[in-house]
């Protein structure tokens, strides 16, 4: 049984808020409050633990971590022999968004977020690549397949934009 399947209620929902918000927000209104968040706000490039990266850059990687961080909680981990699969807790809050500005919100910054992963070079190899845009996907068919007030909602726009 999963360890963070029986989390209560007031640990599970502002975590679900907070990473879903931060994999998400746009980062011409959130960039400048999430490196003041991290401590980062000094100056166009910073120094962490003796790399010096850019403002971009740290937001990226955060962004990344917490795309990382809901494809693993999305994910149902019972093990397939027992009798009653634990609930998700994650995956219960994911299911129950219902309106159409929070699926705005996930379908907007995701596309953003898979538009930025698409305009950076691809890199070829092991361990090479942008595993940023994966990731996007992942929590995209994971809250899909979650959601199905999620997908309605895809179709219908869908169907308004042809």
């Amino acid at each position: 049984r999963d360890y963070y399947c029986d989390w209560s209620s007031d640990v599970c929902f502002p975590i679900f808020c907070s990473v879903l918000n931060t994999a998400f927000a746009s980062p011409k209104t959130s960039s400048g409050a999430l490196s003041g968040l991290a401590g980062l706000g000094l100056g166009a490039a910073e120094k962490i633990g003796g790399v010096v990266l850019r403002r971009e850059d740290v937001r990226g990687l955060l962004v990344g971590t917490c795309l990382h961080l809901l494809a693993i909680l999305f994910t149902e981990h019972a093990p397939p022999s027992s009798p009653a699969p634990a609930t998700n807790a994650f995956g219960l809050y994911l299911s129950k968004l219902h309106r159409a500005t929070d699926f705005d919100f996930l379908l907007e910054g995701a596309f953003a977020v898979l538009a930025q992963s698409l305009a950076q070079p691809l890199l070829l190899g092991p361990g090479a690549g942008n595993k940023i845009g994966m990731e996007t996907l992942v929590v995209l068919w994971r809250s899909m397949e979650v959601n199905s007030k999620l997908f309605a909602y895809m179709l219908e726009i869908g169907r308004a934009h042809v």
